[in-house]
């Protein structure tokens, strides 16, 4: 058999992570319908099951039972074949979670009342996330900023690293950037500046924090590094990233170095695997910040609507706008998530770790 271009696959393609609203799923197998595109009259068997075709389009029922599956399609008149790679994730549907990018005032403000606070959630802003995980059992994470004005990660305490730890279940931290500006720093860096800069944030979080509020995912700044940038990233460990994965102005945006064809096919799924860089990206499918109050429910039931992009709703706030001081405050800052955990409540989804969820569960 050899790789030939008169086979294509339309669904699934290369790199989808599949999950229970792509097919039917027991405990053990999911039962995907697989279609190739092929010329006419092509004998096309996929994974040994023979398609029916209609007008150029075969489809297949495939069954899947592991994490990792190979998927072939095969014509058997030409010898021509083509294979692709998909990921089952079990379990994946209605869950939800909350990331938050660009924080930094948090941390100095701790900083700056360390002889007065006696625990993290002394400080309103994580408080406010103690909250939403006592009532709702949210589970949130925090792309840091290394610096910013009078403050860096180096002078933050370690005097609650025991707290880290122990709340380290539902509240995790990861590198988002040195600091603020410049605007898009990663769109032009080198390799050797991420890996730098992300190792900077690491070493301090693992002082202050320990190492079990790290995960394997994170959320970089204007979502845009290159390719060398998301390299040095996966060199530490990072397996997952988060970004927007849409376009803006005709142009991939927020989408890290995908190309337009891979953020089109992205933008309407959960999440999509580049199988040679081993990162898995996840679309971010509602903005807060960017959302007024009440547009909050008709967009996560519009959401809901698709299983596709709503079957795991990620949710991304930015820290700054939670503050009075801030150019753009915005007083319902907390209102907007707590609308967002009831409505998640209401309608059966339930807090995961995106960890959780994506990546293989070894016995």
């Amino acid at each position: 058999m050899h790789c030939c271009k008169s086979i294509q696959f339309v669904f699934p393609v290369h790199g989808d992570l599949l999950n229970e609203y792509d097919g039917i799923e027991t405990d053990s197998t999911l039962t995907v319908p697989v279609t190739v595109e092929a010329e006419d009259g092509a004998d096309i068997y996929i994974n040994g099951v023979k398609a029916d075709c209609k007008n150029k389009s075969y489809t297949a029922k495939v069954t899947l039972d592991g994490y990792f599956n190979r998927i072939e399609a095969v014509d058997r008149n030409s010898g021509c074949s083509e294979t692709i790679s998909v990921i089952w994730i079990k379990n994946a549907g209605k869950k939800y979670n909350i990331a938050v990018d660009d924080v930094i005032w948090a941390f100095r403000d701790i900083y700056q009342h360390q002889d007065t606070y006696q625990s993290i959630f002394d400080n309103p802003y994580l408080a406010m996330f103690k909250r939403l995980h006592d009532d709702f059992g949210t589970i949130t994470h925090l792309n840091l900023f290394f610096e910013t004005d009078g403050f860096n990660l180096t002078m933050f305490p370690d005097k609650y690293k025991q707290e880290w730890e122990d709340n380290a279940d539902w509240l995790s931290l990861s590198f988002h950037a040195k600091g603020e500006f410049p605007d898009d720093p990663y769109a032009k860096s080198s390799y050797e500046q991420v890996l730098e800069e992300c190792k900077q944030v690491e070493r301090e979080i693992v002082r202050f924090a320990g190492t079990k509020v790290f995960n394997e995912t994170t959320g970089m700044h204007w979502g845009s590094p290159n390719i060398y940038g998301s390299r040095a990233l996966r060199s530490l460990g990072m397996r997952a990233m988060i970004g927007y994965l849409t376009f803006w102005e005709g142009q991939p945006y927020v989408s890290h170095y995908l190309t337009a064809s891979q953020v089109l096919h992205a933008e309407g799924r959960d999440f999509w695997k580049d199988m040679d860089e081993d990162i898995i990206f996840v679309k971010d499918d509602l903005i807060l910040n960017l959302t007024e109050k009440k547009d909050v429910l008709p967009l996560l039931e519009q959401l809901k609507a698709n299983p596709h992009t709503g079957g795991y709703i990620q949710l991304l706030n930015h820290e700054q706008y939670y503050y009075e001081d801030y150019v753009k405050y915005q007083s319902d800052y907390e209102e907007k998530m707590r609308i967002s955990a009831q409505w998640m409540k209401d309608n059966g989804y339930t807090p995961a770790r995106l960890e959780d969820i994506v990546f293989e569960k070894r016995k």
